[in-house]
């Protein structure tokens, strides 16, 4: 399985790099990127990082099984951000919004993203 996950301070991604999958990380910040590789490299993880604006990622589309904005999804620009997700993510592939602090998990299927008002 291939995973993204949005504005990552290198904390989700790397949290689940245990459970297996390929893992790609973005953030707009270069500095959090550049922390985010060096908390990598000292686990031994290979995780692609890259900085990127969540709206505009330039990344594959129909590539990814599991998109995830923790924490962040309340700053992007809803419309752009949701038909770059849905553009990226394979057919019946999912984005999950994490929001840690209310443990509140929310499951969107691509089909669906464009639709959705927030």
């Amino acid at each position: 399985m291939l995973f993204i996950a949005f504005y990552i301070w290198g904390g989700d991604t790397i949290d689940m790099y245990r459970y297996g999958a390929e893992w790609t990380g973005t953030d707009i910040s270069e500095n959090e990127i550049d922390e985010a590789k060096r908390l990598a490299k000292e686990n031994n993880m290979n995780i692609n990082f890259f900085t990127a604006a969540a709206e505009s990622t330039n990344l594959d589309s129909n590539y990814f099984d599991v998109i995830t904005a923790c924490q962040c999804f309340v700053y992007f620009d809803k419309s752009k951000v949701l038909p770059e997700i849905s553009g990226m993510l394979k057919h019946n592939g999912r984005f999950l919004i994490l929001f840690i602090s209310e443990d509140i998990y929310i499951w969107c299927s691509s089909s669906v993203l464009v639709g959705i008002s927030f």
